[in-house]
């Protein structure tokens, strides 16, 4: 099995429907590929509602708000933050930490800290 995860406030804005988008056709490829969703967010039901829908949604797993992020980091292999905008961010530096390669967006705030190739 080959984990991605996401640790963000669940809302459209940080990006999850793009991500969602995209995991659909991965998964239609990648027969063994899971999409782990960390945090809450006001958004949190839609995506649970949109997954059932999904044709591979089943492998979309919802954890809620969890204290233990750097086990669950180290037990996924990609660390996935489409956000559409981000001040700080946080979650990034926390899978640089666990060595996590990144998919993120081009945005100034997340790609000074990102090395295309390199960690992302």
């Amino acid at each position: 099995m080959f984990f991605l995860v996401s640790n963000s406030r669940v809302v459209r804005s940080k990006g999850f429907e793009e991500m969602f988008g995209a995991f659909e056709i991965l998964a239609e490829k990648y027969t063994n590929l899971y999409l782990i969703v960390v945090g809450n967010g006001y958004d949190f039901a839609h995506y649970q509602e949109r997954a059932k829908h999904m044709k591979k949604g089943n492998r979309i797993k919802f954890m809620g708000s969890r204290l233990d992020m750097p086990q669950i980091l180290k037990a996924c292999d990609i660390f996935w933050f489409p956000t559409h905008f981000e001040g700080s961010p946080g979650v990034v530096i926390e899978a640089m930490v666990c060595k996590l390669p990144i998919i993120s967006t081009n945005i100034p705030s997340i790609t000074e800290n990102l090395v295309n190739g390199e960690n992302a």
